[in-house]
Protein backbone atom coordinates (compact mmCIF):
# COMPACT_ATOMS: atom_id res chain seq x y z
CA UNK A 1 0.00 0.00 0.00
CA UNK A 2 2.76 2.47 0.95
CA UNK A 3 4.30 2.19 -2.53
CA UNK A 4 1.04 3.40 -4.11
CA UNK A 5 0.02 6.31 -1.83
CA UNK A 6 1.94 8.64 0.49
CA UNK A 7 1.28 9.64 4.10
CA UNK A 8 -0.79 12.71 3.22
CA UNK A 9 -2.98 10.65 0.92
CA UNK A 10 -3.47 8.09 3.70
CA UNK A 11 -4.98 10.76 5.91
CA UNK A 12 -7.08 12.29 3.15
CA UNK A 13 -8.06 8.95 1.62
CA UNK A 14 -11.52 9.40 3.05
CA UNK A 15 -13.32 12.36 4.60
CA UNK A 16 -13.97 10.39 7.80
CA UNK A 17 -10.30 9.42 8.15
CA UNK A 18 -9.23 13.04 7.72
CA UNK A 19 -11.72 14.19 10.36
CA UNK A 20 -10.54 11.50 12.78
CA UNK A 21 -6.90 12.48 12.33
CA UNK A 22 -7.57 16.19 12.74
CA UNK A 23 -9.64 15.52 15.87
CA UNK A 24 -6.83 13.34 17.28
CA UNK A 25 -4.30 16.13 16.72
CA UNK A 26 -6.45 18.55 18.68
CA UNK A 27 -6.86 16.06 21.53
CA UNK A 28 -3.13 15.33 21.60
CA UNK A 29 -1.92 18.91 21.39
CA UNK A 30 -4.58 20.83 23.34
CA UNK A 31 -6.80 18.18 24.93
CA UNK A 32 -9.51 19.84 22.85
CA UNK A 33 -12.64 17.77 22.18
CA UNK A 34 -14.49 20.57 20.37
CA UNK A 35 -13.78 19.31 16.86
CA UNK A 36 -15.93 18.13 13.99
CA UNK A 37 -14.53 14.59 14.23
CA UNK A 38 -15.53 14.29 17.89
CA UNK A 39 -18.95 15.85 17.38
CA UNK A 40 -19.66 13.68 14.36
CA UNK A 41 -18.39 10.34 15.66
CA UNK A 42 -17.78 10.56 19.41
CA UNK A 43 -14.57 10.90 21.45
CA UNK A 44 -13.41 7.27 21.55
CA UNK A 45 -11.43 6.85 18.34
CA UNK A 46 -9.80 10.33 18.26
CA UNK A 47 -8.61 9.69 21.83
CA UNK A 48 -7.24 6.29 20.77
CA UNK A 49 -5.34 7.89 17.88
CA UNK A 50 -4.05 10.66 20.16
CA UNK A 51 -2.75 8.06 22.63
CA UNK A 52 -1.14 6.12 19.80
CA UNK A 53 0.49 9.31 18.54
CA UNK A 54 2.00 9.99 21.97
CA UNK A 55 3.12 6.43 22.67
CA UNK A 56 4.29 5.40 19.19
CA UNK A 57 4.19 8.03 16.44
CA UNK A 58 1.80 10.47 14.83
CA UNK A 59 2.71 9.15 11.38
CA UNK A 60 -0.35 7.47 9.80
CA UNK A 61 1.65 4.35 8.87
CA UNK A 62 2.66 3.87 12.51
CA UNK A 63 -0.95 4.30 13.63
CA UNK A 64 -2.09 1.80 11.02
CA UNK A 65 0.47 -0.74 12.26
CA UNK A 66 -0.93 -0.33 15.76
CA UNK A 67 -4.42 -0.82 14.34
CA UNK A 68 -3.37 -3.92 12.40
CA UNK A 69 -2.07 -5.42 15.65
CA UNK A 70 -5.38 -4.46 17.27
CA UNK A 71 -7.21 -6.24 14.46
CA UNK A 72 -5.20 -9.38 15.27
CA UNK A 73 -6.39 -9.05 18.86
CA UNK A 74 -9.93 -8.88 17.51
CA UNK A 75 -9.42 -12.22 15.75
CA UNK A 76 -8.19 -13.79 18.98
CA UNK A 77 -11.21 -12.40 20.83
CA UNK A 78 -13.55 -13.82 18.21
CA UNK A 79 -11.84 -17.19 18.60
CA UNK A 80 -12.40 -17.03 22.36
CA UNK A 81 -16.02 -15.90 21.99
CA UNK A 82 -16.85 -18.62 19.45
CA UNK A 83 -15.20 -21.28 21.58
CA UNK A 84 -17.00 -20.15 24.72
CA UNK A 85 -20.40 -19.99 23.03
CA UNK A 86 -20.12 -23.29 21.16
CA UNK A 87 -17.89 -25.26 23.51
CA UNK A 88 -15.90 -26.44 20.48
CA UNK A 89 -12.25 -25.47 20.01
CA UNK A 90 -12.38 -26.18 16.27
CA UNK A 91 -15.31 -23.82 15.73
CA UNK A 92 -13.43 -21.17 17.68
CA UNK A 93 -10.36 -21.55 15.48
CA UNK A 94 -12.41 -21.34 12.29
CA UNK A 95 -14.26 -18.25 13.55
CA UNK A 96 -11.01 -16.52 14.44
CA UNK A 97 -9.50 -17.38 11.05
CA UNK A 98 -12.56 -16.01 9.26
CA UNK A 99 -12.08 -12.68 10.99
CA UNK A 100 -8.33 -12.66 10.35
CA UNK A 101 -8.76 -13.29 6.62
CA UNK A 102 -11.98 -11.38 5.85
CA UNK A 103 -11.62 -8.48 3.43
CA UNK A 104 -13.54 -6.23 5.85
CA UNK A 105 -11.22 -6.72 8.82
CA UNK A 106 -8.11 -6.39 6.65
CA UNK A 107 -9.17 -3.24 4.81
CA UNK A 108 -10.66 -1.49 7.83
CA UNK A 109 -7.47 -2.06 9.83
CA UNK A 110 -5.46 -0.35 7.09
CA UNK A 111 -7.29 2.95 7.22
CA UNK A 112 -7.93 5.40 10.03
CA UNK A 113 -11.46 4.23 10.77
CA UNK A 114 -12.99 3.39 14.14
CA UNK A 115 -14.45 -0.03 13.27
CA UNK A 116 -11.42 -2.05 14.41
CA UNK A 117 -11.31 -0.40 17.84
CA UNK A 118 -15.08 -0.68 18.19
CA UNK A 119 -14.98 -4.39 17.31
CA UNK A 120 -12.26 -5.14 19.88
CA UNK A 121 -14.02 -3.21 22.65
CA UNK A 122 -17.33 -4.91 21.88
CA UNK A 123 -15.82 -8.40 21.73
CA UNK A 124 -13.90 -7.90 24.97
CA UNK A 125 -17.03 -6.54 26.64
CA UNK A 126 -19.13 -9.52 25.54
CA UNK A 127 -16.46 -11.97 26.69
CA UNK A 128 -16.33 -10.31 30.11
CA UNK A 129 -20.14 -10.54 30.28
CA UNK A 130 -20.08 -14.28 29.49
CA UNK A 131 -17.36 -14.86 32.07
CA UNK A 132 -19.38 -12.95 34.66
CA UNK A 133 -22.49 -15.02 33.93
CA UNK A 134 -20.42 -18.18 34.24
CA UNK A 135 -18.54 -17.32 37.43
CA UNK A 136 -21.14 -15.03 39.03
CA UNK A 137 -18.54 -12.45 40.03
CA UNK A 138 -19.34 -8.75 39.88
CA UNK A 139 -15.95 -7.43 38.62
CA UNK A 140 -16.55 -9.07 35.24
CA UNK A 141 -19.85 -7.23 34.86
CA UNK A 142 -18.22 -3.90 35.70
CA UNK A 143 -15.43 -4.53 33.19
CA UNK A 144 -18.02 -5.51 30.59
CA UNK A 145 -20.00 -2.32 31.18
CA UNK A 146 -16.89 -0.14 30.92
CA UNK A 147 -15.71 -1.77 27.70
CA UNK A 148 -19.13 -1.66 26.05
CA UNK A 149 -19.59 1.91 27.27
CA UNK A 150 -16.30 2.85 25.61
CA UNK A 151 -17.49 1.15 22.43
CA UNK A 152 -20.56 3.42 22.48
CA UNK A 153 -18.25 6.45 22.76
CA UNK A 154 -16.28 5.10 19.80
CA UNK A 155 -19.22 4.47 17.46
CA UNK A 156 -22.77 5.55 18.15
CA UNK A 157 -23.96 2.08 17.06
CA UNK A 158 -22.76 0.88 20.45
CA UNK A 159 -25.16 3.03 22.47
CA UNK A 160 -27.90 0.38 22.24
CA UNK A 161 -25.68 -2.58 23.17
CA UNK A 162 -27.27 -2.52 26.62
CA UNK A 163 -30.25 -4.20 24.94
CA UNK A 164 -27.98 -7.02 23.71
CA UNK A 165 -26.48 -7.35 27.20
CA UNK A 166 -29.90 -7.80 28.80
CA UNK A 167 -31.21 -10.09 26.07
CA UNK A 168 -28.16 -12.38 25.97
CA UNK A 169 -28.06 -12.57 29.77
CA UNK A 170 -31.74 -13.47 29.93
CA UNK A 171 -31.32 -16.20 27.30
CA UNK A 172 -28.32 -17.71 29.07
CA UNK A 173 -29.82 -17.53 32.56
CA UNK A 174 -33.26 -18.76 31.54
CA UNK A 175 -34.35 -21.94 33.25
CA UNK A 176 -37.36 -24.17 32.86
CA UNK A 177 -39.01 -22.44 35.77
CA UNK A 178 -41.57 -19.73 35.36
CA UNK A 179 -40.40 -16.26 34.22
CA UNK A 180 -39.86 -13.78 37.00
CA UNK A 181 -38.62 -16.39 39.44
CA UNK A 182 -36.53 -15.13 42.32
CA UNK A 183 -33.45 -16.96 41.09
CA UNK A 184 -33.67 -15.39 37.64
CA UNK A 185 -34.28 -11.91 39.04
CA UNK A 186 -31.42 -12.33 41.48
CA UNK A 187 -28.96 -13.38 38.78
CA UNK A 188 -30.07 -10.62 36.42
CA UNK A 189 -29.10 -7.85 38.82
CA UNK A 190 -25.48 -7.74 37.62
CA UNK A 191 -26.34 -7.76 33.89
CA UNK A 192 -28.72 -4.91 34.73
CA UNK A 193 -25.78 -3.10 36.34
CA UNK A 194 -23.71 -3.69 33.19
CA UNK A 195 -26.49 -2.28 31.01
CA UNK A 196 -26.87 0.65 33.38
CA UNK A 197 -23.17 1.46 33.15
CA UNK A 198 -23.37 1.57 29.35
CA UNK A 199 -26.37 3.90 29.53
CA UNK A 200 -24.70 6.17 32.10
CA UNK A 201 -21.50 6.53 30.04
CA UNK A 202 -23.45 7.32 26.88
CA UNK A 203 -25.83 9.66 28.72
CA UNK A 204 -22.93 11.60 30.25
CA UNK A 205 -21.57 12.41 26.79
CA UNK A 206 -25.06 13.24 25.50
CA UNK A 207 -25.50 15.72 28.34
CA UNK A 208 -22.13 17.22 27.47
CA UNK A 209 -23.20 17.69 23.84
CA UNK A 210 -26.49 19.18 24.96
CA UNK A 211 -24.63 21.64 27.19
CA UNK A 212 -22.21 22.85 24.52
CA UNK A 213 -24.19 22.44 21.29
CA UNK A 214 -27.83 22.00 22.28
CA UNK A 215 -27.79 18.49 20.77
CA UNK A 216 -29.28 15.65 22.79
CA UNK A 217 -27.40 12.99 20.85
CA UNK A 218 -24.25 10.94 21.39
CA UNK A 219 -22.92 12.23 18.06
CA UNK A 220 -24.17 13.66 14.78
CA UNK A 221 -23.89 10.20 13.21
CA UNK A 222 -27.27 9.24 14.66
CA UNK A 223 -29.24 12.13 13.14
CA UNK A 224 -27.08 11.70 10.05
CA UNK A 225 -28.44 8.17 9.70
CA UNK A 226 -32.00 9.46 9.87
CA UNK A 227 -31.13 12.05 7.26
CA UNK A 228 -29.71 9.37 4.95
CA UNK A 229 -32.96 7.41 5.07
CA UNK A 230 -34.98 10.59 4.46
CA UNK A 231 -32.88 11.47 1.41
CA UNK A 232 -33.05 7.97 -0.06
CA UNK A 233 -36.80 7.74 0.42
CA UNK A 234 -37.38 11.23 -0.93
CA UNK A 235 -35.27 10.44 -3.99
CA UNK A 236 -37.39 7.34 -4.65
CA UNK A 237 -40.65 9.17 -4.06
CA UNK A 238 -39.83 12.15 -6.30
CA UNK A 239 -37.79 10.18 -8.90
CA UNK A 240 -34.74 12.39 -8.42
CA UNK A 241 -31.07 11.60 -7.79
CA UNK A 242 -29.64 11.19 -4.32
CA UNK A 243 -27.55 14.33 -4.89
CA UNK A 244 -30.64 16.37 -5.69
CA UNK A 245 -32.39 14.95 -2.65
CA UNK A 246 -29.34 15.86 -0.56
CA UNK A 247 -29.40 19.50 -1.75
CA UNK A 248 -33.14 19.71 -1.14
CA UNK A 249 -32.71 18.43 2.41
CA UNK A 250 -29.99 21.00 3.19
CA UNK A 251 -32.11 23.89 1.94
CA UNK A 252 -35.13 22.72 3.91
CA UNK A 253 -33.01 22.43 7.06
CA UNK A 254 -31.62 25.93 6.56
CA UNK A 255 -35.09 27.38 6.08
CA UNK A 256 -35.66 26.61 9.74
CA UNK A 257 -32.86 29.04 10.56
CA UNK A 258 -32.77 31.78 7.92
CA UNK A 259 -36.14 31.48 6.18
CA UNK A 260 -36.69 31.97 2.45
CA UNK A 261 -33.11 33.16 1.92
CA UNK A 262 -32.09 29.49 2.09
CA UNK A 263 -33.35 28.99 -1.47
CA UNK A 264 -30.32 30.87 -2.81
CA UNK A 265 -27.59 29.26 -0.69
CA UNK A 266 -24.66 27.34 -2.17
CA UNK A 267 -25.31 23.85 -0.81
CA UNK A 268 -21.78 22.69 -1.65
CA UNK A 269 -20.61 24.74 1.34
CA UNK A 270 -22.68 22.52 3.60
CA UNK A 271 -21.01 19.21 2.83
CA UNK A 272 -20.78 17.52 5.16
CA UNK A 273 -23.43 19.03 7.44
CA UNK A 274 -21.38 21.95 8.81
CA UNK A 275 -21.42 25.42 7.19
CA UNK A 276 -18.54 26.62 9.42
CA UNK A 277 -15.25 24.93 10.40
CA UNK A 278 -15.71 25.57 14.13
CA UNK A 279 -18.30 23.43 15.93
CA UNK A 280 -18.58 26.08 18.67
CA UNK A 281 -19.47 28.84 16.22
CA UNK A 282 -23.04 30.05 16.98
CA UNK A 283 -24.02 29.78 13.32
CA UNK A 284 -22.76 26.20 13.18
CA UNK A 285 -24.59 25.28 16.38
CA UNK A 286 -27.81 26.78 15.04
CA UNK A 287 -27.47 24.90 11.75
CA UNK A 288 -26.76 21.59 13.47
CA UNK A 289 -29.81 22.02 15.66
CA UNK A 290 -31.94 22.77 12.59
CA UNK A 291 -30.39 19.79 10.77
CA UNK A 292 -31.15 17.37 13.59
CA UNK A 293 -34.70 18.65 14.09
CA UNK A 294 -35.42 18.51 10.36
CA UNK A 295 -34.02 14.97 10.05
CA UNK A 296 -36.15 13.71 12.92
CA UNK A 297 -39.38 15.40 11.83
CA UNK A 298 -38.90 14.49 8.15
CA UNK A 299 -38.39 10.82 8.95
CA UNK A 300 -41.52 10.61 11.09
CA UNK A 301 -43.50 12.45 8.40
CA UNK A 302 -42.31 9.99 5.73
CA UNK A 303 -43.21 7.04 7.95
CA UNK A 304 -46.68 8.49 8.49
CA UNK A 305 -47.34 9.46 4.86
CA UNK A 306 -45.36 6.80 2.96
CA UNK A 307 -44.93 3.89 5.38
CA UNK A 308 -44.44 1.13 2.78
CA UNK A 309 -42.07 3.14 0.61
CA UNK A 310 -39.98 4.09 3.65
CA UNK A 311 -39.91 0.47 4.82
CA UNK A 312 -38.98 -0.73 1.33
CA UNK A 313 -36.09 1.73 1.05
CA UNK A 314 -34.90 0.86 4.55
CA UNK A 315 -34.97 -2.92 3.94
CA UNK A 316 -33.24 -2.52 0.57
CA UNK A 317 -30.51 -0.57 2.33
CA UNK A 318 -30.16 -3.37 4.89
CA UNK A 319 -29.92 -5.96 2.12
CA UNK A 320 -27.28 -3.94 0.30
CA UNK A 321 -25.11 -3.34 3.36
CA UNK A 322 -25.25 -6.99 4.39
CA UNK A 323 -24.29 -8.41 1.00
CA UNK A 324 -22.03 -5.86 -0.64
CA UNK A 325 -18.35 -6.66 -1.23
CA UNK A 326 -17.54 -2.98 -1.53
CA UNK A 327 -14.74 -1.70 0.68
CA UNK A 328 -12.08 0.96 1.00
CA UNK A 329 -9.47 -1.21 -0.73
CA UNK A 330 -10.16 0.75 -3.92
CA UNK A 331 -8.79 3.92 -2.36
CA UNK A 332 -5.47 2.76 -1.00
CA UNK A 333 -4.66 0.37 -3.83
CA UNK A 334 -5.29 2.78 -6.71
CA UNK A 335 -3.22 0.77 -9.20
CA UNK A 336 -5.60 -2.17 -8.68
CA UNK A 337 -8.74 -0.04 -8.67
CA UNK A 338 -10.07 -1.25 -12.03
CA UNK A 339 -9.38 -4.91 -11.28
CA UNK A 340 -11.01 -4.78 -7.85
CA UNK A 341 -14.11 -2.98 -9.08
CA UNK A 342 -14.47 -5.37 -12.00
CA UNK A 343 -14.21 -8.36 -9.65
CA UNK A 344 -16.80 -6.89 -7.28
CA UNK A 345 -19.15 -6.17 -10.17
CA UNK A 346 -18.72 -9.74 -11.42
CA UNK A 347 -19.52 -11.27 -8.00
CA UNK A 348 -22.64 -9.08 -7.73
CA UNK A 349 -23.89 -10.16 -11.16
CA UNK A 350 -23.29 -13.83 -10.39
CA UNK A 351 -24.96 -13.56 -6.98
CA UNK A 352 -21.72 -14.57 -5.24
CA UNK A 353 -22.11 -11.66 -2.83
CA UNK A 354 -24.75 -13.81 -1.09
CA UNK A 355 -22.23 -16.59 -0.35
CA UNK A 356 -21.72 -15.74 3.32
CA UNK A 357 -25.44 -15.38 3.95
CA UNK A 358 -25.99 -18.80 2.39
CA UNK A 359 -23.29 -20.37 4.56
CA UNK A 360 -24.70 -18.62 7.64
CA UNK A 361 -28.16 -19.96 6.77
CA UNK A 362 -26.71 -23.48 6.61
CA UNK A 363 -25.23 -22.81 10.06
CA UNK A 364 -28.71 -21.86 11.27
CA UNK A 365 -30.10 -25.15 9.92
CA UNK A 366 -27.35 -27.12 11.67
CA UNK A 367 -28.10 -25.45 15.00
CA UNK A 368 -31.83 -26.09 14.56
CA UNK A 369 -31.19 -29.76 13.80
CA UNK A 370 -29.04 -29.97 16.93
CA UNK A 371 -31.74 -28.13 18.90
CA UNK A 372 -29.19 -25.61 20.12
CA UNK A 373 -31.79 -22.87 20.18
CA UNK A 374 -30.14 -20.84 22.91
CA UNK A 375 -26.95 -20.27 20.90
CA UNK A 376 -28.98 -19.65 17.75
CA UNK A 377 -31.06 -16.95 19.43
CA UNK A 378 -27.93 -15.21 20.77
CA UNK A 379 -26.19 -15.19 17.38
CA UNK A 380 -29.29 -14.03 15.50
CA UNK A 381 -29.84 -11.23 18.02
CA UNK A 382 -26.30 -9.92 17.54
CA UNK A 383 -26.58 -10.34 13.76
CA UNK A 384 -29.95 -8.61 13.64
CA UNK A 385 -28.78 -5.73 15.82
CA UNK A 386 -26.19 -4.56 13.29
CA UNK A 387 -28.32 -5.51 10.29
CA UNK A 388 -31.13 -3.22 11.49
CA UNK A 389 -28.76 -0.36 12.27
CA UNK A 390 -27.16 -0.65 8.82
CA UNK A 391 -30.46 0.39 7.25
CA UNK A 392 -29.72 3.98 8.25
CA UNK A 393 -26.38 4.11 6.41
CA UNK A 394 -25.74 4.78 2.75
CA UNK A 395 -22.62 4.36 0.61
CA UNK A 396 -20.90 2.67 3.56
CA UNK A 397 -20.90 -0.89 2.23
CA UNK A 398 -19.75 -3.78 4.36
CA UNK A 399 -18.03 -1.32 6.71
CA UNK A 400 -21.31 -0.75 8.53
CA UNK A 401 -22.12 -4.43 8.94
CA UNK A 402 -18.58 -5.46 9.95
CA UNK A 403 -19.23 -5.79 13.72
CA UNK A 404 -21.86 -8.46 12.97
CA UNK A 405 -18.92 -10.67 12.06
CA UNK A 406 -18.99 -11.61 15.72
CA UNK A 407 -22.18 -13.55 14.93
CA UNK A 408 -22.05 -14.63 11.30
CA UNK A 409 -18.48 -15.93 11.54
CA UNK A 410 -19.67 -18.43 14.15
CA UNK A 411 -22.62 -19.47 11.99
CA UNK A 412 -20.41 -19.88 8.93
CA UNK A 413 -17.94 -21.93 10.97
CA UNK A 414 -20.49 -24.77 11.31
CA UNK A 415 -20.79 -25.70 7.60
CA UNK A 416 -17.06 -25.15 7.13
CA UNK A 417 -16.34 -27.57 9.96
CA UNK A 418 -18.75 -30.08 8.41
CA UNK A 419 -16.88 -29.88 5.09
CA UNK A 420 -13.54 -30.13 6.89
CA UNK A 421 -14.66 -33.26 8.78
CA UNK A 422 -15.88 -34.80 5.52
CA UNK A 423 -12.55 -34.12 3.82
CA UNK A 424 -10.64 -35.66 6.72
CA UNK A 425 -12.79 -38.80 6.50
CA UNK A 426 -12.26 -39.02 2.75
CA UNK A 427 -8.51 -38.62 3.15
CA UNK A 428 -8.44 -41.27 5.84
CA UNK A 429 -10.37 -43.69 3.64
CA UNK A 430 -8.07 -42.91 0.75
CA UNK A 431 -5.06 -43.51 3.00
CA UNK A 432 -6.44 -46.85 4.20
CA UNK A 433 -7.21 -47.88 0.63
CA UNK A 434 -3.71 -46.92 -0.48
CA UNK A 435 -2.21 -48.88 2.40
CA UNK A 436 -4.24 -52.00 1.52
CA UNK A 437 -3.26 -51.64 -2.11
CA UNK A 438 0.42 -51.53 -1.20
CA UNK A 439 0.08 -54.57 1.10
CA UNK A 440 -1.73 -56.59 -1.55
CA UNK A 441 0.89 -55.72 -4.15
Amino acid sequence: MTDQIDAEQMIGIDRDAANYYEAAERVREKFDFHSYGVLMFGPGYPTFLAAGSLLVSAHPVALMIVQILLSAVGSVLLFLLAQRLTGDLRLGVIGGLINATSIESITLANILFSETLFFVLMMAGLLALLRGLERRRWPYFVISGLLLGLSALTRSAGQFLFVIVLFVSLVILWRSGRPGSRELLSRMKWPLATAGLIVVMAAAWILRNDHYYGLSHLSLAGPGGMAHLVRLTTAKRDSISFGESYDQFVREAEKRRIGAAADSIDVSAYRPYLPQPSVTDPETIAYNQAFVQHARESLWRLIADYPWLTLKVYLENVRHNIHTDWGKQYYYLPEWDGTLRAFTSWTDKKGLNYRLSLLALIGVVILVRRRNYRLLIILLALYGYFALLSGFSVFQGSRVFYPAQAAWAVLVAYPLLFVLDWLVKMLRKAGVAWGLLRVSS
